[in-house]
Order: structure tokens, then C-alpha cells, then sequence
């Protein structure tokens, strides 16, 4: 008969916070062994009050291994990283996560080709449909002085306002009900 020998737990546990000490529900923890590297990378999710328990023995983790913890929020803004040696018994861990520091890239092809409605590569044929603006361009249509409002009939308000542009003329109308109060305002249409 072949005596298999008894796995001891090796249970770790503890809770996790974010930066402002408040409980980081879900967070994930990453559960590596540095030891031996044939045991694979485990992840173990916090519940929604950031406690967490995991019995390292269950998945092949034995005693003297050198385990590494990766902690995350489950959104991975605040980040927490810890290693210990496995001694048998349980051991309590918790976790103040940091804020991150260092950016993170993406794997495999970070290549961005965009793309139009019409599916064609952007390119200057093909450029995006939207027009970028410096502040030059940018066009005070409260305080310019080429505006000018029209009003006829004895309401004192205008029935037409007109503004130039860069030499470019534009007019838009009003229509008002019996309390003189604005019912219709028409798009800027260019003068020709």
C-alpha cells in the first residue's frame, strides 16, 4: 500500500484597500510561485467587502515556495505587489493598494489604423470627417463687431441678425408670438 502523504493547508487571507483605506471589492489577486515554475498562475477575486482566503496547497504549492501576489482594483488604477515564503500553517495578508505609477502596453500588434464609415483606410483621400480647429479659428460670434441686427415693426425685437466672417456673409430670422417671445429661429444661411 502506498501512503500518500497528507497535504497541510497553507491558507492565505487578508482583505484589500484602495489608496483612501476603503475596501476594494473584487479586486484580483494574482497568485504566482516563484519557485517552481511548473505550478501555474492563479487568480483569486476578493469579495465585494475586499476579503479574500486562498488555500495555497490545493493548487500544488508546497512548503518553503516562494509565492508572489499581484494585487489590482478591478478597474487596474491602483496596484500592490508582495512575495513571501510559504511556512506552513496560515498566513494573514493584507493589501493598501498604490495608485499606479508606470504605464502599461498592451501585447501583441499595437498598430491603430482607423477607419471611415466607408471602410477605407483614413489617409488625405480618405481624410477623418471632422475639422481640427486652432484658436485662431475661433470666432467670438457674442462680441463681434460685424454683426449686425435687424428689426422692423415696433416690438423691438430683431426679425434678422446677419454676421461677416473673414468676408463671409451669414443670416439667420426670428419669428415671435403675441408676448414677443422667440417661436422660430432659423440656421445660419450663407448670403450669397
Amino acid at each position: 500500500m502506498i501512503r500518500i502523504p497528507e497535504l497541510l493547508p497553507f491558507l492565505v487571507h487578508g482583505t484589500v484597500t484602495n489608496s483612501n483605506g476603503i475596501v476594494s471589492g473584487l479586486a484580483v489577486l494574482m497568485v504566482s510561485n516563484l519557485t517552481d515554475s511548473d505550478v501555474k498562475t492563479r487568480a483569486v477575486i476578493a469579495d465585494s467587502n475586499g476579503n479574500y482566503n486562498y488555500d495555497l496547497a490545493n493548487q500544488g504549492y508546497t512548503q518553503g515556495d516562494e509565492i508572489s501576489v499581484n494585487v489590482s482594483d478591478k478597474f487596474f488604477n491602483e496596484v500592490k505587489s508582495e512575495t513571501f515564503i510559504i511556512e506552513g500553517g496560515t498566513k494573514e495578508l493584507n493589501f493598501s493598494l498604490e495608485v499606479r505609477k508606470d504605464q502599461v502596453r498592451s501585447g501583441g500588434n499595437t498598430d491603430l489604423k482607423l477607419q471611415n464609415i466607408g471602410g477605407k483606410p483614413v489617409s488625405s483621400d480618405n481624410p477623418l470627417p471632422v475639422m481640427i480647429i486652432n484658436s485662431a479659428d475661433i470666432i467670438d460670434l457674442v462680441n463681434n463687431p460685424e454683426i449686425v441686427w435687424t428689426y422692423s415693426g415696433n416690438n423691438f425685437s430683431p426679425n434678422t441678425q446677419t454676421v461677416t466672417v473673414r468676408g463671409v456673409s451669414y443670416k439667420r430670422t426670428f419669428t415671435y408670438d403675441a408676448q414677443r417671445r422667440v417661436t422660430k429661429r432659423s440656421q445660419w444661411e450663407r448670403i450669397e
